[in-house]
């Protein structure tokens, strides 16, 4: 499972940054995108493998209700970040000066919660990564 689960990260990874190829922006705002789509895709790739788990009678109920809870709460604060940074891009893109303090505090927000869920993966018998820290835009 572990190599699955590298393999799957390894290909959000290459494919995250393929994509960077369509999005002209500025560096920070590169790099800010490439954590939160990196991000997201390692969170994905942790949730099959829990989800593989799950299927094959390895979860408790009690463990499935608190991943259910933690991995909506992500959802919402991934959401939430994405929305701001595109909106924080389209201002840029056309001319502005956008505040980056609404998006930075979303991303800090998530930080969290993505540990919290990683935690549960993590006692359930999955590997993810360790950390993961998203850039903040300048």
């Amino acid at each position: 499972m572990n190599r699955y689960l590298k393999s799957r990260a390894l290909i959000a990874v290459i494919l995250t940054v393929n994509l960077l190829g369509i999005i002209a922006c500025s560096s920070t705002q590169k790099a800010t995108y490439v954590t939160l789509a990196t991000t997201a895709n390692v969170v994905e790739a942790a949730r099959k493998g829990y989800d593989d788990l799950y299927q094959a009678g390895k979860i408790s109920e009690a463990t499935d209700a608190k991943v259910l809870v933690a991995y909506t709460k992500y959802q919402g604060a991934m959401n939430a970040a994405l929305g701001a940074f595109k909106a924080y891009k389209r201002i840029a893109d056309a001319g502005g000066v956008p505040d980056p303090a609404v998006t930075n505090k979303l991303i800090d927000d998530l930080q969290p919660v993505i540990t919290e869920l990683f935690a549960l993966f993590t006692q359930s018998g999955v590997t993810t990564a360790q950390s993961i820290v998203i850039e903040k835009v300048k």
